[in-house]
């Protein structure tokens, strides 16, 4: 079947969740053939995306769900777009039902959906795009190179929250934040921490909304 749909030049599309090499079940010829193709790796999508998906999702069903309703639902349903998506019916359903429309109406309405393991669970990740929303800038801004007064600040607060929060080494953080070294890690943790010894400061009213975000 392979060969006949490759032989008249048919278009065909497989998924897997490890690379056709890694496929140590399949003979070696079949290996080789899977590889020859374009092999693309699909990662989840990030809130940004889901964000969109949800307001696309809104525009098909001409209804206007308020930011902090879409932001919780994309928010806490991160790994799936079916369930982010049945997230959505679930919550427009039940809004509709109680002729309310409120964040807290979401909430009730996705109680059972969200496990308490799910909605403490806080990776890096996460902490990335909690504060992009935090300082209204992209999780692309912070992930990149740039270096601007906007863009630095959010960037070291996510690498001190991931050594305070998740108790990150300093070279792994680095490791993520694409390769950062060991010093520019440990520079941005402590610039933070410094802030933080002003309790009203900005930075500290900034990191406070955050970890309520995060944890809440």
């Amino acid at each position: 079947t392979f060969n006949e749909l490759y032989e008249s030049g048919k278009m065909i599309l497989m998924t897997c969740d490890k690379p056709p090499q890694s496929l140590s079940s399949l003979e070696e010829r079949l290996r080789s053939r899977f590889s020859s193709g374009l092999i693309v790796d699909i990662q989840p999508a990030d809130y940004e995306t889901r964000i969109a998906i949800l307001n696309r999702r809104m525009q098909d069903e001409h209804i206007n769900l308020s930011d902090d309703i879409v932001d919780y639902i994309a928010s806490n349903f991160a790994s799936n777009i079916r369930e982010l998506d049945g997230a959505f019916k679930t919550v427009v359903a039940y809004c509709f039902l109680a002729n309310s429309f409120t964040l807290d109406d979401a909430k009730i309405a996705l109680k059972d959906m969200i496990s308490p393991k799910q909605a403490k669970q806080v990776t890096p990740e996460i902490i990335v795009e909690v504060v992009a929303r935090a300082y209204n800038i992209t999780v692309s801004d912070i992930m990149s190179n740039k270096r601007s007064k906007e863009i630095l600040v959010p960037r070291q607060v996510c690498m001190f929250l991931c050594r305070s929060e998740l108790n990150m080494t300093y070279p792994k953080i680095g490791e993520f934040f694409a390769g950062k070294d060991h010093s520019t890690v440990l520079h941005a943790c402590n610039k933070i921490e410094t802030s933080l010894k002003d309790e009203n400061s900005e930075t500290s009213i900034r990191i406070d909304s955050i970890k309520k975000r995060l944890f809440n």
